[in-house]
């Protein structure tokens, strides 16, 4: 025989509803409100500006993104190891075929 439900499990309901309605909240309220603050909209508008769509999945798809990599690229080698060590990152981030594919990609 099962056990009987405990007076914490007929809470769930409420639960559900309340998490729900947070989401909500947040995102119908406190999100767009967000938008209008001056700063957050100079920076949204700075990256429409630049082609960046916040809804892409990947920034290295976005056209502008070929501009960044080749600084970055220029960076290392004028400087070296700019922002990290590429031999610890080998396999994450932007390999020389990446790179090849995006650009014909943009082409």
């Amino acid at each position: 025989m099962p056990p009987a439900p405990s007076a914490g499990n007929q809470n769930g309901p409420w639960r559900l509803l309340a998490a729900g309605a947070a989401i909500a909240v947040v995102w119908l309220v406190v999100l767009p409100a967000v938008g209008r603050i001056p700063a957050v909209e100079a920076y949204i508008a700075r990256n429409e500006a630049a082609g960046i769509d916040p809804s892409v999945k990947f920034y290295s798809e976005v056209p502008c993104m070929s501009l960044v990599i080749e600084r970055i690229d220029s960076a290392h080698r004028t400087s070296g190891a700019v922002f990290w060590n590429p031999r610890a990152t080998e396999g994450r981030g932007f390999t020389a075929e990446t790179r090849r594919r995006h650009q014909e990609s943009e082409k």
